[in-house]
């Protein structure tokens, strides 16, 4: 089955302590962050959807209610921020249960 795109937006990805700036894509098959040229940290990260356990909502510096928890099947703990995050979490969780 070919991957295809399904939503997307901007998002920031937090690695380490630096929030990686870049696009936040959600095929049927994963969850794609591809940072901006002007970070420190470079890298596209892909995490399948068929390896998430767990998707939250999490509040930015305590109080921003703009944040998501991905958590996966090795560990892994994404933590990322994004516009209207609970249509994040509804089309995420949707596509888990077709996996």
């Amino acid at each position: 089955m070919s991957e295809t795109y399904v939503y997307g937006g901007v998002a920031n990805l937090f690695k380490g302590i630096e929030a990686v700036g870049g696009d936040l894509y959600l095929t049927n098959h994963a969850l794609i962050h591809r940072p901006h040229k002007m970070n420190i940290q470079s890298g596209e990260t892909k995490i399948d959807l068929s390896n998430i356990t767990e998707v939250t909502t999490r509040n930015t510096f305590f109080i921003v209610p703009n944040g998501l928890h991905v958590k996966t099947t090795d560990g892994k703990s994404y933590k990322l921020v994004v516009k209207d995050r609970d249509s994040w979490m509804d089309k995420i969780n949707s596509l888990r249960k077709t996996q």
